[in-house]
């Protein structure tokens, strides 16, 4: 299983890591691939849609495929894996969804905060404090709304 790199490679990157991880797996063997897809918040806050601008910005800048969840499936199967499937869930974020959107609120809202660096360093986001004043921004609009990100569960199977 590897997911939520989609900050960790370029867009460049992708097709040979996919590649490795069919190298290294045993015939008949199989993948999970978890990637979710920051440009779809559900419902689109006007905190959320400023956050996921100015990532979008900095992930062009830097090189990252803001979308590469979409392309994960098409990624694997030009590396030899075969049944391919794409599952969509929705992961919850805010207070509204219980536990699991507090879960949901620490892993996509560090995330954001934790991309402050890398979207600084291009000039997409202003002072650190500016940023976190909005990601907090966002977070207390998923407490209230309830919201939610697709991710794309994606599995395959080397053949024998």
């Amino acid at each position: 299983t590897q997911r939520f790199l989609v900050s960790a490679l370029l867009a460049k990157e992708w097709p040979e890591a996919i590649a490795e991880i069919y190298r290294v797996a045993k015939p008949g063997g199989a993948v999970q691939l978890i990637e979710v897809d920051l440009r779809f918040p559900s419902p689109e806050t006007p905190a959320a849609i400023r956050v996921r601008d100015i990532t979008r910005k900095g992930f062009d800048a830097l090189g990252l495929d803001f979308g590469i969840s979409e392309s994960l499936s098409k990624l694997l199967e030009a590396a030899g894996f075969v049944d391919v499937v794409d599952e969509v869930r929705r992961l919850p974020c805010g207070k509204s969804w219980g536990e699991i959107g507090m879960q949901g609120t620490a892993v996509i809202g560090e995330g954001h905060r934790n991309l402050y660096g890398s979207m600084s360093k291009v000039g997409a986001a202003g002072s650190y404090e500016e940023y976190g004043s909005l990601v907090d921004e966002m977070e207390a609009e998923w407490d209230l709304h309830g919201s939610n990100y697709p991710c794309h569960v994606v599995c395959a199977r080397k053949p024998e």
